[in-house]
């Protein structure tokens, strides 16, 4: 038994800091071929693709891989190798409304070039997309491709309305239970305007002229405001 219990402590101490170093390694922290580590957002123009590999000290770098939906054929979007700290790229070489498959390959030394994990799909568009979760109380910024939120704002007590600015892409909703106007900025900046307001409110923006509609359906009173001027609300 003795000899067993020896290669049992020699392979704790000679095999854990490889299952940290090595991504590839079969018996490392996290399965590859699971891993959607690759994160892509689209956007209008241009498509955000995020990953981090920290944990792992051995990579040299990263290459990333792009094709459009059914291709065959990958290209390398990066003229030069991404060094080992890049955790992000932006893909602007894209057009509206078309699909594209993306893919991360690391580059360890001494290992083949692998795609790391499973790829994506992102389609860049104009379409301005906001989600209202009223159980959650949170307003997600959503890419146009329906694909994966941008961010999320919240917890709102109770969203009675949503409308959005196509000017510049912010949303704005009432907040019946506290009585406020809210916007979202396309960044996730919030700015809360506390109102006279009763308990179901509609709201209506129009971004060309700069002005908001508010019709305070309890108290039957519809209001305007200046969307560039903060007193306007006050």
């Amino acid at each position: 038994m003795r000899p067993f219990f020896f290669f049992v402590f020699l392979c704790i101490f000679a095999c854990s800091d490889r299952q940290r170093t090595n991504p590839f390694d079969s018996k490392a922290f996290m399965d590859h071929e699971m891993a959607s580590l690759l994160g892509c957002v689209a956007g209008d123009g241009f498509v955000d693709l995020v990953w981090n590999l920290d944990e792992y000290d051995d990579i040299q770098g990263f290459n990333l891989l792009r094709r459009k939906q059914l291709e065959d054929e990958w290209k390398i979007l990066n003229e030069v190798i991404l060094l080992p700290t890049t955790v992000s790229y932006r893909d602007e070489d894209v057009e509206n409304r078309e699909t594209y498959e993306y893919g991360l390959v690391i580059l360890i030394e001494n290992e083949e070039e692998k795609l790391f994990g499973k790829t994506r799909l992102a389609t860049p568009g104009p379409e301005i997309v906001w989600l209202a979760d009223q159980g959650s109380g949170f307003i997600w910024k959503i890419s146009p491709d329906g694909r994966s939120g941008n961010f999320a704002r919240g917890q709102f007590s109770e969203i009675n309305d949503i409308a959005i600015n196509e000017i510049d892409g912010s949303c704005w909703f009432v907040d019946g239970l506290v009585g406020s106007i809210n916007r979202i900025d396309v960044e996730g900046r919030v700015q809360s305007f506390e109102l006279d307001l009763g308990e179901i409110v509609d709201i209506e923006i129009d971004g060309e002229e700069n002005i908001g509609w508010i019709a305070d359906v309890t108290r039957q009173r519809v209001y305007s405001f200046n969307l560039q001027s903060k007193d306007s609300l006050e």
